[in-house]
């Protein structure tokens, strides 16, 4: 839908078919905000449209308790590829990463600053989808505007859903951005697990 949209997030590859190479998003763009339970039985031909043309089509959806992902197949890789952003790989996030600076980067290539405020939560998250749709998420890596969290704002806005959340000097991705509670904290999910198996960075 022209109308909902979203950001890109990294380039991959199908492990099982290199002929294959997507981009990654959030999977409620191609819900309408929607959380649907049934992803299988979910449409994977719809169109999806950057800058007002056709990239590709929907190729996997995971959306579930611990995702929120969508990856769609391009259709001219060998031009598309060199306008997004790639990674050397995955950081993983440990103790030593609380207040760890962090770049989003979403649609327009707008960059910004953020810091690392809470992960492995003991308890999953409550998210608001569209029509008051409450999903409990247990996945989710708080991200603010500053180190204190009482003081943090959120540093997603409308359409960043799917946006790169990665650190700057190695180049490595942390997750995609997923949304916020509107007042301290943006949400950031992690992929790797998502994707391993399946696609890898490209």
């Amino acid at each position: 839908n022209p109308d909902y949209v979203g950001s890109i997030g990294c380039l991959v590859q199908d492990l099982h078919n290199s002929n294959i190479k997507g981009v990654v998003t959030s999977g409620h763009i191609f819900t309408n905000g929607k959380f649907e339970e049934h992803v299988e039985d979910f449409d994977l031909n719809q169109d999806a449209i950057s800058n007002g043309a056709k990239i590709g089509s929907l190729y996997f959806m995971e959306l579930n308790e611990n995702q929120d992902l969508a990856i769609v197949r391009l259709e001219d890789d060998s031009s598309l590829i060199k306008a997004y952003q790639s990674f050397s790989g995955f950081y993983d996030l440990s103790y030593r990463d609380y207040f760890l600076e962090v770049t989003v980067l979403s649609q327009n290539n707008k960059s910004r600053s953020a810091y690392i405020l809470d992960f492995n939560l003991s308890n999953p998250l409550q998210v608001k989808y569209e029509f008051n749709t409450n999903i409990f998420m247990r996945n989710i890596i708080l991200i603010g505007s500053t180190k204190d969290r009482e003081n943090s704002k959120p540093v997603s806005e409308g359409s960043d859903s799917g946006s790169c959340v990665y650190l700057s000097d190695t180049n490595q991705l942390i997750g995609i951005l997923l949304g916020s509670d509107k007042e301290n904290f943006s949400f950031v999910l992690p992929i790797k697990n998502t994707l391993k198996n399946k696609f890898k960075l490209i």
